[in-house]
């Protein structure tokens, strides 16, 4: 079974943004395409995709539907069969980085100086660590082939 293919809405072509985000949606659907996917999860990812062609809305909550079915999609992915987009687990990361290392090491540095003005100093080592954590995650999964060329 194969995804079916969105629509080209021409009557939108001329919103840049819209057009940006088509298009990226068009290569999710190229790179699933390729991947080896159950028959249930190709039905959920075109049940999505009928939707957003008999979708009738303007350009702005046409463009907010679409990259909220994307996302959907994509975390489904993700939860089905650890696939990811590129950089995700360095963007994941580099968040959990700052606020569960990086924080609690600057509340150690002020506490321990008893300076809390120290408090802020945590973070950058926090998201230098998180940001190694990500790289690492992401160089794993491009090998075993569960990242997604988006």
């Amino acid at each position: 079974m194969k995804i079916i293919n969105l629509k080209h809405r021409e009557d939108l072509e001329n919103n840049s943004k819209l057009s940006r985000t088509q298009t990226n949606f068009m290569k999710l659907i190229e790179e699933l395409n390729k991947k080896n996917i159950s028959k249930q999860i190709i039905e959920t990812i075109n049940e999505h995709i009928e939707n957003l062609n008999s979708s009738l809305v303007s350009d702005k909550v046409f463009r907010k539907l679409l990259i909220k079915k994307q996302n959907k999609i994509l975390r489904l992915l993700e939860k089905e069969y650890k696939l990811v987009v590129k950089n995700y687990y360095q963007n994941l990361w580099l968040i959990v980085g700052m606020t569960s290392i990086g924080l609690p090491m600057g509340l150690a540095f002020g506490l321990g100086f008893d300076n809390m003005g120290l408090l802020a100093s945590g973070l950058p080592i926090g998201m230098a660590i998180g940001l190694a954590i990500g790289v690492t995650m992401d160089k794993k999964a491009s090998k075993e082939g569960r990242q997604l060329n988006l």
